[in-house]
C-alpha cells in the first residue's frame, strides 16, 4: 500500500509524501507481481476514487499473464522488453 501511495502521489505531483513534499511529479509506471487485478483495482479507488492520475500507469501480473500466457519474470529478456513496451490499468 505504502508503494501504491507513493506511486499515486508522485503521478499527482504537488503534494505531500509522508514529511516528503512531492514537486511537479512525473509519469510512474507501477508494477504488481503478487494482487489480482480487480484487488489492485479496489485499493486504487481507495488512494484515488475515480480521479487516477493520467500519469499513472499499471501493470499488474494477472494482466500481463492474459496478455502473454505467462508470468511476468523480469530476468527474462523476452518479458523484459514486452515490459518495456507495454503499460496497463
Amino acid at each position: 500500500m505504502l508503494a501504491l501511495d507513493l506511486a499515486v502521489r508522485v503521478a499527482r505531483g504537488h503534494t505531500q509524501f509522508l514529511e516528503w513534499s512531492v514537486g511537479d511529479g512525473c509519469r510512474v509506471l507501477y508494477v504488481d507481481g503478487e494482487m489480482a487485478a480487480s484487488e489492485l483495482q479496489e485499493r486504487l479507488r481507495k488512494f484515488c476514487g475515480n480521479d487516477v492520475p493520467e500519469r499513472l500507469d499499471i501493470l499488474s501480473s494477472e494482466s500481463f499473464y492474459g496478455t502473454e500466457d505467462a508470468s511476468l519474470n523480469l530476468a527474462n529478456i523476452v518479458h523484459q522488453e514486452r515490459f518495456r513496451s507495454c503499460s496497463m490499468r
